[in-house]
């Protein structure tokens, strides 16, 4: 063999070593993003509309289950425990929902249920949960077109504008809720930029 073909085969080798280490590391993230997902349960609000009193209101709403049913849900152990208390609840948040209405001068119907939703990487302080589908308790004004709202009522994590910091409570639930991989994946100190390393990790999985 000359010594231009074993660097030709060098070459080859190496990239072929990097491309398999490069597709194992996406299928990692994909598997820990997906089992991350299955542990959460988000609260997914959408406005009548995006006119500015409708978008108001909405965040009247959020301010009304977040503060009637947090004890709730904070006192779930596990994902199974608070799916089940928000099933077990759904009537009372969308009687709450409605009586907060009422009281802003602006009766509207509302729909509370459980489902399926796609949500964008989201940070809450140091902690960032990465964009997928994830399972959520929704609530939807009238019609429900206008912007969404959405936190994560398990682990807590609901945050308002006047409550921009996760408690040390909460930040150890849910350490305890993922696994040591997936806790670092999402609260990595040493990575300021989570939602590059999380962009970076889907725009791969297309080609991986």
């Amino acid at each position: 063999m000359t010594k231009k073909q074993r660097l030709v085969f060098c070459t080859a080798a190496v990239i072929i070593v990097a491309a398999v280490m490069l597709s194992q590391a996406v299928i990692n993230t994909a598997v820990m993003k997906s089992d991350i997902a299955s542990h959460v349960l988000r609260l997914h609000i959408i406005a009548e509309d995006n006119e500015p009193k409708n978008q108001l209101l909405k965040l009247c709403v959020r301010d009304r289950i977040i503060r009637d049913f947090s004890d709730i849900f904070g006192g779930c152990q596990n994902i199974g425990e608070c799916e089940r208390a928000a099933a077990d609840n759904l009537d009372k948040i969308k009687a709450a929902a409605e009586d907060e209405l009422i009281k802003m001068g602006n009766p509207s119907a509302v729909r509370a249920y459980i489902g399926r939703s796609k949500f964008p990487t989201k940070e809450y302080g140091k902690i960032a949960l990465p964009r997928g589908e994830y399972t959520a308790l929704k609530i939807e004004i009238g019609k429900g077109g206008g912007r969404n709202w959405w936190c994560v009522m398990y682990p807590p994590l609901c945050i308002t504008e006047g409550n921009a910091v996760i408690s040390p409570e909460s930040a150890q639930k849910l350490k305890e809720t993922l696994s040591d991989d997936e806790y670092r994946l999402i609260c990595d100190s040493k990575s300021p930029n989570i939602k590059i390393k999380f962009r970076i990790a889907e725009i791969l999985g297309k080609y991986f």
